[in-house]
């Protein structure tokens, strides 16, 4: 039985929803795969998610751009940006502390190519986001 490292759940498909997501021992080139679990429906603004992200404001954005990372606050938030590798490592500490409302990027680190999880943790809730090199 292939080892289950570090699954979390997340919205990485943006529609609101959490998926969970694991990684697994592989047999490919670089030793690991990575799952997502979906809902089967498309459901869309699920539950508490939905109401989480209320309370960082309207108008917030936390997304992708290219290989790095775009997010909009708009309101001041303590907030705590971290970057991981597929099977659950922490590769990057981005920012923690209290960010100010407008737009920041980020730019990570991204020696190997590959997929990463962005997490974005927040008082009262956690946003992650997928970023490919």
């Amino acid at each position: 039985a292939a080892d289950v490292h570090s699954p979390f759940a997340g919205d990485i498909d943006g529609d609101g929803c959490a998926e969970i997501i694991v990684g697994t021992a592989g047999s490919d080139a670089q030793g690991y795969r990575v799952f997502a679990i979906d809902d089967p429906v498309n459901s869309t603004n699920c539950g508490v998610l939905n109401i989480e992200e209320e309370a960082l404001g309207k108008g917030f954005e936390f997304k992708a751009v290219g290989r790095g990372i775009y997010l909009f606050m708009p309101n001041e938030a303590q907030v705590s940006l971290t970057l991981y590798d597929a099977q659950g490592r922490l590769i990057q500490k981005l920012y923690d502390g209290v960010l100010t409302s407008g737009g920041h990027t980020f730019s990570p680190n991204l020696e190997a190519r590959g997929v990463y999880m962005v997490l974005l943790r927040y008082q009262g809730g956690m946003k992650s986001l997928k970023l490919i090199s």
